[in-house]
């Protein structure tokens, strides 16, 4: 992710917020000036500068005048112990999504009207000091990547969602718990990902639905509820509503839209005992399933090295990682670990590092298949209105399907309805190694997402 964030008024180039990944030295103010100098420059003469890369580091402008303020984003191209030639170095429309949820972030907390009045001839202290509150979710998208394990929302505009069997019954409490606090809008979460949620709820847009989740993920796993309050950046950046967040058991938070009432008090001492103590045991065996059920993971082919499957439409997406499978040593085992280390940049990697890799690795193909193939056939609706995919005379060919091979693993995206899956299997070069065969991707993948789609 990007290493600096800046945030300056459009017309005064005043620093409201300035924000480094940890490691880093903050920007000293000259240079702040000058990026932003830089940029006033070119508006002078009617020229928008967007980006620029020299062999260190590539810089990311945008300007959004509903909020009077351009957001920088600098990221770092120099090669680093910690990272690996598999990784791919941020283009400039990651960047720009970036900015786009920082901006959004800034909205969220502290409203579209606040930032609309950044005197254009002083520094505004107070504006100042009410960012202060969005410090942490800005970080959060300077470490993105490093920490999280494979979550996939914020990148894809959706919310991360798990797949288990109680969600019907903890549906139902949730739905009696919301209304008994006169909203609409509530939500079920557990470490991030959302368990069960309200009709009204999956009526958010997607920034909306994927910033809110990032917020209740970044809070402090210590307090037992929060209040607070939240402007929606796409339906109403003007007006704040109050979230409502309460801690159930561990790693599950219930979460609550309304207005000015009921009070936080109210609610955590009425409602929160009355309507959750009776699915205790429930909770306890959601707080305890996997992301994935167990039924679907033990029937996933041994290469298979994780999924993420999506539905734009409804704006979710359920993922799973693991690491490359084990066996007992053999002769051929250690040839294969001897290959390995001559192809890998460090001698070895922890479980966790083989994870953050296999999740970049599927986020960077999910990108490649959004850019190189949706993209370039202009396919982004999901519905082609009177078009047969198949008919070859159709003005709008329908891509279903993609793979790719590489020496060491193999991708496969499959489109089904409303549904996009990406897998990822490992493919190791020495015929010796178990695989799979490429004819042979479409079919476990298949029938992946069929396990998958019968939960939904």
């Amino acid at each position: 992710m990007a290493d600096h964030i800046l945030c300056i008024t459009d017309a005064g180039g005043i620093p409201l917020l300035i924000r480094s990944k940890a490691g880093y030295k903050q920007l000293p103010f000259p240079v702040v000036g000058s990026l932003n100098g830089v940029h006033m420059f070119g508006l002078n003469r009617k020229v928008q500068l967007c980006s620029t890369t020299s062999h260190k580091h590539k810089i990311v402008w945008k300007r959004y005048t509903e909020g009077n303020v351009v957001l920088i984003a600098i990221s770092s191209l120099e090669d680093k112990k910690e990272r690996r030639k598999e990784w791919k170095y941020l283009s400039d429309g990651d960047m720009i999504q970036i900015l786009d949820n920082v901006f959004y972030s800034l909205v969220l907390l502290t409203g579209i009207q606040d930032l609309q009045k950044s005197d254009k001839n002083s520094i505004d202290l107070k504006l100042k000091r009410n960012l202060r509150c969005c410090h942490h979710l800005v970080d959060s998208f300077l470490t993105s990547g490093d920490d999280e394990g494979e979550y996939f929302g914020i990148e894809t505009q959706t919310i991360d969602l798990m797949i288990t069997p109680q969600a019907a019954i903890l549906q139902e409490h949730l739905e009696a718990f919301v209304d008994a606090a006169n909203s609409q809008y509530g939500c079920l979460f557990k470490n991030g990902r959302v368990v069960c949620a309200t009709k009204e709820w999956w009526s958010l847009t997607g920034q909306e639905l994927s910033l809110i989740g990032r917020l209740i993920y970044t809070l402090k796993p210590s307090a037992t509820s929060y209040d607070i309050p939240v402007f929606l950046p796409n339906s109403n950046p003007s007006s704040a509503l109050r979230l409502l967040i309460f801690t159930l058991i561990g790693g599950i938070r219930v979460c609550v839209l309304c207005g000015p009432l009921p009070t936080l008090t109210y609610v955590q001492d009425s409602l929160v005992e009355r309507f959750w103590v009776p699915g205790l045991k429930t909770l306890v065996m959601t707080s305890q399933s996997p992301v994935v059920p167990d039924v679907i993971t033990s029937s996933l082919p041994t290469p298979l090295l994780g999924f993420l499957l999506i539905n734009m439409r409804e704006k979710f997406c359920v993922s799973m990682v693991t690491t490359a499978p084990t066996a007992p040593p053999s002769g051929d085992d250690v040839i294969m670990k001897q290959r390995r280390r001559r192809h890998a940049p460090t001698a070895t990697m922890t479980s966790h590092e083989e994870r953050m890799r296999v999740n970049r690795m599927l986020g960077n193909y999910r990108k490649l298949v959004e850019d190189d193939v949706i993209t370039a056939t202009g396919d982004h609706d999901d519905e082609q209105a009177g078009d047969d995919p198949d008919d070859v005379t159709s003005p709008h060919l329908t891509m279903t399907s993609h793979y790719r091979v590489t020496s060491e693993f193999s991708f496969y995206w499959l489109r089904r309805g409303n549904f996009q899956i990406f897998t990822i299997f490992l493919q190791e070069g020495n015929p010796q190694q178990q695989q799979i065969p490429v004819f042979a991707l479409r079919g476990f993948t298949e029938n992946l997402t069929n396990s998958l789609l019968s939960y939904f």
